[in-house]
């Protein structure tokens, strides 16, 4: 039998959402980086109440080793200090908007959302958990499975 929930979840249209919308329901203190992965070319989306820009990442392929290795360092329970220091260059290198925002919130798709984020390390010496409070938000990459 279904539910009248399942029903209208299964037919609901997503609709766009805008930059403005987005940056809007941001607090001043926030910055939403959402990671596209991509062949030749990654892209991350950064948004900040006053600010929307996209950064060129490496290639999806490139990515997704650095982050595999640090996701099996971390569950085998060894020293994860050279994968955390390669993904954060890989991916937060170009976000200056670490310096000013004291909140980060991750959008990110497929096996980048078992990336414990936290444990990254931008250029400093201190994880992001040290500096900052990191949270995440489903990807708008992706239509979310119902299976």
């Amino acid at each position: 039998m279904t539910t009248e929930l399942f029903a209208r979840s299964r037919t609901s249209v997503r609709r766009p959402v805008t930059i403005r919308a987005v940056q809007g329901a941001l607090r001043r203190d926030e910055v939403l980086y959402e990671i596209a992965l991509g062949e030749p070319t990654s892209f991350g989306i950064v948004v900040t109440r006053a600010t929307a820009r996209t950064v060129r990442l490496p290639a999806r392929k490139a990515i997704l080793a650095h982050a595999d290795a640090l996701v099996s360092a971390a569950r085998g329970g060894t020293d994860i200090s050279s994968e955390a220091k390669a993904l954060g260059a890989t991916l937060l290198t170009g976000l200056r908007e670490l310096s000013s925002h004291r909140r980060l919130i991750i959008s990110a798709e497929g096996t980048m959302q078992q990336v414990p984020f936290e444990l990254l390390e931008p250029s400093s010496s201190r994880r992001l958990l040290e500096t900052h409070v990191v949270s995440y938000t489903p990807s708008a990459s992706k239509r979310p499975s119902l299976a």
